[in-house]
């Protein structure tokens, strides 16, 4: 079977960060890529030469519009305003998703090198990948800050949801990554936001057992009540054996006697659950001895 434009886009990805890699040692490049057009104008006369070997460059890759070279810059060459004939004969759609793609690996590999010429080259940093993955998300999902920071400055929409309803920031809560939640938070995600399943980034973080990241949503103001009718951040933790994560929401006033769908409270599904040092940490302990938790003691029993 022949090969599809984005299948030789995909298979030559491991190429992505050498050739990036490469260019961005040349300081201008991102700038010269920017401002092309306007530094020839100001050549006048003197960028004859250069606009000549412009235009036989546009024609060679008339020659071979699905090759790999053309599908990454023709978007950037017919954004130009010139020369008046600037089309390299490459589908167009084919071109913004081999842009894509390759920008969405790029965010999700940390390459920030990577990603700032391919934005130079008219990536979309609100695009989605052949896989309706965005940058951002990929970039959040896997912590890498550098490339996540790269997408913001260029207006990457941190409240665009994956296909199951995550924003960029409870990716990053759910996958532990402190530094990313920290800068989303700054550029002003919402705490509160839900995915498909009710599930806020406290409670992705808490179910996931990442205390750093419960620390830094509650200081933010996230709501340590939330609960998407099965699980609270503290049931979820509980659930996990997550001591840590137990004390922090305890010590900042979660309800211990709030029961989920099945009626069971965080203490029951503790001991149900055998995590008999997440029921017992010395300040929990202390409140059993009051007498507040009845039903779990009759099953520590």
């Amino acid at each position: 079977m022949a090969e599809t434009p984005q299948m030789e886009a995909d298979m030559k990805f491991s190429q992505i960060d050498s050739v990036a890699s490469y260019l961005s040692e040349l300081d201008l490049l991102k700038y010269s890529l920017t401002n092309f057009v306007a530094h020839l104008d100001h050549l006048g006369s003197g960028g004859v030469y250069i606009r000549t070997r412009f235009e036989t460059f546009i024609e060679n890759l008339r020659d071979n519009p699905n090759s790999y070279a053309c599908l990454l810059i023709s978007r950037w060459i017919e954004a130009l305003t010139w020369p008046s004939d600037m089309h390299t004969g490459t589908n167009e759609a084919d071109a913004k998703l081999c842009l894509q793609t390759a920008l969405t690996w790029a965010a999700g590999a940390g390459r920030e090198r990577s990603a700032d010429i391919l934005l130079a080259l008219r990536a979309d940093a609100n695009s989605c990948d052949g896989d309706s993955i965005y940058p951002l998300e990929n970039a959040a999902r896997l912590g890498r800050l550098s490339t996540a920071r790269i997408l913001l400055d260029r207006d990457a929409d941190f409240m665009r949801k994956d296909v199951s309803g995550m924003t960029p920031l409870s990716l990053a809560a759910r996958g532990g990554h402190e530094d990313v939640v920290r800068i989303l938070l700054d550029r002003g995600a919402d705490v509160e936001t839900k995915d498909f399943f009710g599930r806020t980034p406290l409670l992705s973080a808490a179910d996931a057992g990442h205390e750093a990241v419960v620390r830094i949503l509650l200081d933010k103001g996230a709501d340590i009540k939330t609960n998407n009718s099965s699980q609270t951040p503290l049931s979820s933790a509980v659930r996990g054996g997550y001591e840590d994560v137990v004390q922090v929401l305890l010590d900042r006033g979660a309800e211990i006697e709030m029961k989920d769908i099945r009626g069971w409270t965080p203490l029951s599904s503790a001991a149900a659950g055998g995590h008999e040092g997440v029921v017992r940490p010395p300040r929990v302990a202390i409140r059993l001895s009051c007498g507040f938790f009845s039903t779990g003691l009759l099953m520590l029993r």
